[in-house]
């Protein structure tokens, strides 16, 4: 790999590797909801905590809310068994929402009377009403076991490291207002993150300012713990702590409130009472009739529900740690390590990208396995983002480069070797390696030489004789091209050209286009020497001898030097016609096998036998130089 381009690719990749780690870093709010999501879906498929069986949610739901007096209570229900407290209760519940506050206290009567550990009330009561006698005798009764919810106001802002703007207690009618504060009264507040949804709970705040400036608050799940004598369950500190849902929605089972005066359901849904012994009872709105639901990540939760979670999440430990944002951010970087370490060791493109998604599907199921089995959260996206950014940037960045340098080669090569070699050297290297061994193909040879060259070299400057050579090899080389042939190679001042090596149209295809190549080359010559008479320099002239027959087509040479070449009784035949042009009937001869080959397009003219050492009479040919259609190149007779 160029140093310039490794060095640029690296740049580019560290630099992003470290924005995506400050991001990462910093809680940057759109990769913050990413991780958040996947942390949710996280949540839904991964283990739950278990649900406390001593934990009830006795909901105030549509049902409970909207009770008629004829259709419920007259018509539907016998409550002629009912007590005095059970039918009044009742009748109360069935006036519209909010109830008279002696509901509640008859609710509270009957639940700790069934032997309630705690009861929790998620209502607020910020006004006094003409009903709070009682209800306030029944908080004063059992003030150990029951809690009631104040309000945390954010009119002011709620700072998640200082302290709490504003309290609203209950109205004093029910819990006078003392300092310290009443431990009956525990804060209903859950902050959301970033995107709206409530996955952490807070167990204690402490004010900053007033009355009870410095005092440290309890929540509503707190407070039920510390009354419910399971005081050591409450975290000890004042962060926010990252829960472990029991499930989604409905997992703590709201059963309608109205249910706890019905003679026989009470009976039959409760055992008579027995079903409340011992449990701690939250009763909240169910429904989204009161507008109590809150986003979580399993879906819509009634705010009751939520205090159940943080309740149970306390009494089992049921907490989730996340990685510290340093650790975060490090993260980053380490994925994009990997990343590195993988282009660096695995240089196929395919298996590359199969090892991209392995490692993408490991740190998945690694994040998932921390999470559901350590409940630890390490981050997914930012890594992940890092992990594929250096892997598929590295995969086109090696494809790019691969293609620059291919055309580098190519073009370098061609200056050298014959371009539809190159191409089969780069574009199809399995097959031209195949054929490295040694392979027998027909093919047709062209020879050309320039005639006395030598003695006019001896009297040429020695620039000059190389540019003129340079302006006729390139004439030459380019009417082989133009013709499909392969420039095998030069030999002194000499050219041979093969078709039907590395790629053939056919033995009659091949010999006809090395014969109109032939042509070419005598008129690319005399356009030559014309500009070189202008210009006072010497002309040239050459001889071409052309022959066809099967020849071992392969890589010959050493192991240091190997050149793609030609071999066979053929090659040297068409070197002899070459000869033969010296003193022959013409410039261009060419073999019987040629002429057999060339059907009536190239009319020929035989010439006899040419007589070679150790060999029988090969009979060669001359074109009819008379024929008009001899005097225009020609094109390549057939494509490849």
């Amino acid at each position: 790999m160029p140093r310039r381009g490794a060095l640029s690719f690296l740049l580019l990749v560290g630099a992003v590797t470290l924005a995506i780690a400050w991001l990462e870093f910093i809680a940057f709010a759109p990769l913050e909801r990413v991780e958040l999501a996947v942390q949710d879906a996280f949540a839904r498929a991964g283990r739950a905590a278990p649900a406390d069986p001593r934990l009830v949610f006795l909901a105030v739901d549509t049902a409970s809310a909207s009770l008629d007096q004829a259709a419920d209570l007259d018509r539907l229900w016998d409550l002629s068994a009912a007590s005095a407290e059970e039918a009044r209760a009742l009748r109360l519940m069935a006036h519209d929402w909010p109830w008279s506050r002696e509901v509640h206290s008859l609710v509270l009567e009957r639940l700790i009377a069934a032997g309630a550990r705690t009861v929790l009330f998620d209502f607020t009561f910020p006004k006094p009403s003409p009903n709070d006698d009682a209800f306030r005798a029944s908080l004063e009764r059992h003030r150990d076991r029951v809690v009631v919810v104040g309000n945390l106001t954010e009119d002011h802002g709620l700072e998640l490291d200082g302290g709490l703007p504003a309290f609203n207690p209950p109205t004093p009618t029910l819990i006078p207002e003392t300092a310290p504060r009443d431990p009956r009264i525990g804060f209903d507040n859950f902050r959301a993150d970033l995107d709206g949804v409530i996955r952490r709970a807070h167990y204690r705040w402490a004010l900053e300012y007033g009355v009870w400036r410095g005092e440290e608050e309890l929540s509503l799940a707190a407070r039920a713990l510390d009354r419910s004598g399971l005081a050591r369950c409450v975290p000890a500190d004042r962060a926010l702590h990252r829960m472990r849902f029991a499930g989604p929605p409905g997992t703590f089972v709201a059963r309608p409130i109205f249910e706890i005066f019905v003679p026989e359901f009470w009976r039959r849904n409760f055992a008579g009472g027995a079903f409340f012994r011992d449990k701690i009872v939250v009763i909240g709105a169910s429904g989204n009739w009161q507008h109590d639901e809150h986003r979580t990540p399993f879906d819509l939760m009634a705010g009751a529900e939520l205090h159940l979670n943080a309740i149970n999440a306390a009494l089992h430990s049921a907490f989730v740690c996340e990685a510290p944002r340093p650790v975060q951010a490090l993260l980053v970087c380490v994925a994009a390590v990997l990343a590195g370490l993988a282009r660096h060791c695995v240089r196929r493109p395919m298996l590359r990208l199969l090892l991209l998604l392995a490692g993408t599907a490991a740190w998945i199921a690694t994040a998932f396995a921390l999470y559901d089995r350590a409940s630890f959260f390490i981050p997914t996206f930012g890594p992940l983002a890092a992990f594929n950014f250096t892997g598929i940037g590295g995969l086109v960045f090696d494809i790019i480069l691969e293609r620059r340098e291919k055309t580098q080669i190519r073009h370098t090569l061609e200056r050298y070797v014959s371009r539809n070699v190159v191409e089969e050297l780069i574009d199809r290297p399995d097959d031209f390696t195949r054929a490295l061994g040694g392979d027998l193909r027909r093919v047709t040879i062209l020879f050309s030489d320039i005639r006395g060259f030598s003695r006019s070299a001896a009297r040429m400057d020695p620039h000059a004789l190389v540019v003129q050579l340079n302006e006729y090899f390139g004439a030459m080389v380019e009417c082989v091209f133009r013709f499909g042939g392969t420039l095998d190679k030069f030999i002194g001042d000499a050219v041979m050209a093969v078709w039907g090596n590395a790629r053939s149209a056919g033995p009659a295809a091949d010999a006809r286009n090395a014969v109109a190549c032939a042509l070419a080359m005598r008129d690319a010559l005399a356009t030559l020497n014309a500009q070189w008479a202008a210009q006072g320099r010497p002309e040239l002239r050459f001889g071409i001898g052309l022959n066809s027959g099967e020849v071992v087509v392969g890589n010959i040479g050493s192991p240091h030097r190997m050149e793609f070449t030609v071999i066979g009784d053929a090659v040297n035949v068409a070197w002899r016609l070459q000869e033969k042009t010296k003193n022959g009937p013409s410039n261009l001869l060419f073999g019987a096998s040629v002429a057999a080959l060339l059907g009536d397009e190239f009319p020929t003219e035989d010439c006899g036998d040419l007589h070679l050492p150790d060999h029988e009479p090969v009979g060669f040919a001359r074109l009819l130089e008379a024929d008009p259609r001899l005097c225009q190149t020609r094109e390549v007779t057939e494509a490849l």
